[in-house]
């Protein structure tokens, strides 16, 4: 109130405020400017230090990795049984090296060149004349170099050098060498696209390798004086002497800095006249107004009322300010009345803790405090000031047959895991005797669930625990409490029971949606397969059926992956556990990507580590499924650069005598990379970045991929710069295996008839949907088969027990009787027929509950007709004969990863033994007669070996022979 009293207008006021209070704003102002640009000038210095060094990692551990793998292929060539013995025999040097060197390239550059020089450092041969290429090191000085040295690499302005000794028997008998050109170095030719200063140098300080930014900027020196130049190095491992620099202009970095401090001295000269010109215009209207308000004021604080309020007669621009005042009385009214009623409280609760015979205990977690009662204590035969307030003190005065499980139920109920804390205990009196203590307490948590203090009371229940009544008590107590704990469960159940009955409606009306979109599908498909087989269709009417085609299966793909993430959703997805190769399914992936890479105009490198086992038990459909995925989005946002699948196997145990391998799988791409600001819901269902929606497709196959993961006690993680492109890492924990995987049927042609001289094979189509019947008549009529169609279960029992057909394919589905009730009912006679279930079903699991009805195969809607065929094959034993379509576009050789039968089938003791020591002798001569020995038997079998010899293979072919 004394202020109110002071409060009075003066003519000096307007004075007071320009000389008073302007200047510290003025200066205010101007320190915050430089403030802000100080900030500013950091901030852009910090983000290009950041920049460049992760430009820096990154170029040093791409360059390091190409050469780490350069180098690696060149003792892995070195160690080659026909390089060594092309050393050391003349005829080899004659006859197979200058057939091996005609066509050997590690990296496909037309500048390559790799030489093979004796110890004297003659050279032997070449990959191409030294006269095609920039001259290389000499051999001598290399042989010299060599000496003591496992590898030696030479970067320099002319290219790249490497050697690697070749040793017989311990000793060097010669060398192996590599030239490359700078340019053909990855990374190295794609330098000029970079914004940055980047220079090699050497360990002279001199200029190997610059970009054009750089050779603008200071041509091809190092220049010493580099105080406006911000920069950053990098030592490059296996290279010695070489260095990776970067660099950018602090006079480009720092114009923003410039542009900003121009502006913002402009904006604080306007602000200041501005400012002037408010004061002196407000000053003069403030002092006449505030003369008003302050003559309100001083009777209020004459009167020291705090229920007394201004009047609000006042002029138009002080009545704002008079009911702000007003409500300010109104709050200090109310302060102190809550005040008042907070002193009551405390004077209750204090008075409470006194007449109480409960003592009162208040634990600060954070602090780790503890406050205890003097009824506590005195509860115990102790004074107030005998015990410290500590929960030491609490520990140690435990009976030694409670302490353990009191601390475990007190640390549970912290932890969250249980939420009521009421426990009865012994603890120690002073007199050395012990009382019965019931414990309650509760918990304050924050909005995490962490707990940051606990408060209760302790009450001494000795004499309940001794006297029978108070048993009693207890024991209609407990009762009570079992019987709220059954309503608890019986609502609990009752509400499991709603949830499954809602995930058993969810589940049928995706696998009715399913049905009615896979059954037309199926014919859409079915019908499309068969037209684009005839050989009359005009060019455009083909492009027209593959168009269709490929819809339809994406369509397909869209409500798989709807349904997957439904099961994973639901806890329904399981896995479907088998032994298979890693080496095939890597080798099939490469196939599928190398080829679609190479339409792109992309590279695609597979670096894969010779330690695989040969084979893993797991869910291949669900690790294929992921890689695809993975595999597919790298190369579908990826538009220059290549594509890197990393493979390896690190052993990390032993169970039941199988060793336990973790598979690593690596997908890098030279890809747009993922923003920031999308990173964190990268694999979330339906989300996509804007390079996932530009390209099209549902958002699931991350979200996909990471559940598989998961369930397979695996996981997916990701690396990411913007426009340096991603990495995922796949890490699946696998058992190794010790037997072979089971061969696969092998293929059918997409079209034949049944071979020449065949019997009749009779075929009973039974489905509701004529659409599919016709489909079926469609495919299989042509070849050769006889067709009766039956449009539910009870005319195909009908037309099974008259007309004795040797399949039935049966759809699941039908009026009248479905396909289960059919197949048992056939199942049940002595005539044996082999049944195929036709179904549109969506789920994979339903497969075993389709199985168990009896029938011999399953298929899925829509099927390939090759998948058809290949059945009947298998199961009836019948052969087709297969037909040349396109006689001007020769039948490709079926694809390396198709795996072999096994090697008994196919090979005789004797020819194993001659194929093992011509593989492991590198005769090539000698492979190839075996295989075209074996042509004569096995057609299939020999194309797939002669193509593993074609590419050098030897580990794969070994691994068949076993």
């Amino acid at each position: 109130m004394k202020i109110l009293r002071n409060l009075r207008p003066n003519p000096g006021f307007a004075s007071y405020i320009l000389c008073r209070v302007i200047p510290p704003t003025l200066i205010i102002m101007l320190l915050a400017s430089l403030t802000g640009l100080w900030m500013a000038r950091s901030a852009i210095l910090s983000s290009v230090h950041t920049r460049l060094e992760a430009t820096a990692d990154t170029q040093q551990m791409q360059i390091e990795d190409r050469i780490h793998s350069l180098k690696n292929q060149l003792i892995h060539l070195a160690a080659n049984d026909l390089i060594i013995n092309g050393l050391i025999h003349t005829i080899d040097r004659e006859i197979y090296l200058p057939l091996f060197f005609q066509s050997l390239s590690l990296t496909g550059s037309p500048w390559e060149r790799i030489a093979l020089v004796d110890y004297m450092g003659e050279e032997i041969i070449a990959s191409q004349p030294q006269s095609s290429v920039p001259p290389a090191l000499p051999a001598p000085s290399m042989i010299q170099e060599l000496a003591g040295n496992n590898s030696l690499l030479h970067l320099s302005a002319g290219g790249l050098h490497m050697a690697v000794p070749i040793l017989v028997h311990g000793f060097q008998e010669g060398a192996l060498t590599l030239f490359l050109p700078l340019d053909d170095i990855p990374r190295l030719k794609e330098m000029d696209r970079s914004d940055m200063d980047m220079v090699f140098l050497n360990g002279d300080n001199e200029v190997i390798i610059a970009n054009a930014s750089y050779r603008q900027r200071f041509g091809l020196r190092m220049p010493k004086d580099t105080s406006d130049w911000i920069s950053m190095s990098r030592e490059i491992e296996g290279l010695p002497g070489v260095t990776l620099v970067l660099g950018m202009d602090s006079a480009i970095v720092l114009s923003p800095v410039k542009k900003m401090a121009f502006y913002m001295m402009l904006t604080t000269g306007i602000s200041i006249l501005a400012l002037i010109a408010s004061v002196i215009t407000g000053a003069r209207l403030a002092v006449k107004s505030v003369k008003k308000l302050s003559m309100a004021m001083g009777k209020i604080a004459s009167h020291k009322d705090l229920s007394h309020r201004i009047r609000l007669d006042l002029p138009l621009e002080l009545q704002q300010l008079a009911r702000a005042f007003n409500q300010t009385m109104e709050t200090l009214q109310d302060t102190t009345a809550s005040k008042e009623a907070l002193e009551q409280s405390r004077e209750r609760f204090d008075l409470a803790v006194r007449g109480s015979n409960d003592g009162i205990w208040d634990w600060d977690l954070k602090n780790n405090t503890l406050f205890l009662s003097p009824k506590w204590k005195e509860q115990l035969g102790y004074g107030d000031g005998e015990l410290k307030n500590h929960i030491d003190t609490f520990k140690d005065l435990l009976h030694p047959e409670d302490r353990e499980w009191v601390l475990e139920r007190t640390e549970l109920f912290i932890t969250g895991t249980i939420s009521h804390h009421e426990l009865e205990f012994r603890m120690l009196h002073k007199s050395g005797t012990h009382r019965w203590i019931l414990a309650r307490g509760a918990a304050l948590r924050d909005a995490s669930g962490t707990p940051y203090r606990l408060a209760g009371s302790h009450t001494d229940v000795t004499q309940r625990k001794e006297t029978e009544i108070r048993l009693t008590e207890s024991r209609d107590a407990l009762k009570e409490s079992n019987q709220s704990l059954e309503e608890a469960l019986a609502i609990a159940e009752e509400m499991a029971q709603k949830a499954r009955q809602a995930n058993i409606a969810k589940s049928r009306f995706l696998a009715n949606m399913s049905h009615e979109i896979r059954t037309p599908m199926n014919a859409i498909l079915g019908f499309s397969h068969i037209l684009a087989r005839d050989a009359e269709l005009s060019p455009r009417q083909t492009e027209h059926l593959n168009t269709i085609i490929r819809s339809g299966r994406h369509l397909l793909q869209l409500i798989n992956d709807i349904l997957d993430m439904s099961k994973i959703e639901a806890g329904q997805s399981t896995l479907t556990l088998s032994d298979f190769s890693p080496e095939d399914l890597i080798g099939d992936l490469e196939i599928i990507f190398r080829s679609r890479a190479m339409e792109k105009g992309l590279q695609f490198l597979l670096e894969k580590s010779t330690d695989l086992p040969a084979y893993v038990h797991g869910d291949e459909t669900k690790l294929r499924q992921m890689l695809l995925n993975l595999l597919g989005n790298a190369v579908k946002f990826t538009q220059t650069g290549g594509v890197t699948l990393r493979v390896r196997a690190d052993q990390y145990g032993e169970d039941a005598g199988k060793k336990l391998f973790l598979l690593i799988f690596e997908v890098a791409d030279s890809g747009p990379g993922i923003p920031e600001k999308e990173k964190e819901h990268i694999f979330e269902p339906f989300l996509q970045a804007e390079e996932g929606i530009r390209a099209g497709g549902t958002g699931l196959g991350l979200a996909i991929s990471r559940n598989f993961a998961e369930m397979m006690n695996g996981s997916l993680s990701f690396t990411s710069l913007r426009n340096f492109g991603s990495c995922f890492r796949l890490e699946i924990p696998l058992p190794a295996m010790d037997h072979p995987v089971q061969p696969e049927a092998y293929v059918l042609s997409p079209v034949m008839t049944l071979a020449p001289g065949s019997a009749p094979v009779r075929i009973l189509v039974a489905d509701d949907a004529e659409d599919n019947r016709a489909l079926v008549a469609a495919l299989l009529q042509p070849m050769g088969f006889e067709i009766r169609e039956a449009e539910n279960g009870r005319q195909a029992i009908d037309i099974f027990e008259s007309w004795f057909p040797h399949a039935i394919l049966m759809d699941m589905r039908m009026p009248v009787m479905d396909g289960y009730e059919a197949i048992r009912h056939i199942k049940s006679g002595s005539r044996p027929s082999f049944i195929l279930a036709l179904t549109a079903t969506a789920f994979e699991d339903e497969r075993k509950t389709v199985m168990d009805t009896g029938v011999d195969a399953y298929l899925r809607k829509p099927f390939q007709p090759q998948e058809l065929f290949n059945l009947l094959a298998i199961h009836l034993g019948i052969e087709y004969s297969f037909q040349d379509v396109s006689p001007e576009k020769p039948q490709a050789s079926p694809p390396v990863s198709k795996r072999l039968p096994p090697c008994r089938d196919v090979l005789s003791a004797e020819e194993q033994k001659q194929m093992l020591e011509a593989v492991t002798e590198g005769d090539i001569k000698n492979i190839l007669e075996l295989i075209e020995n074996l042509r004569q038997r096995n057609a299939v079998a020999a194309g797939i070996l002669q193509e593993m010899a074609r590419t050098y293979a030897y580990d794969k072919i070994l691994a068949w022979l076993g």
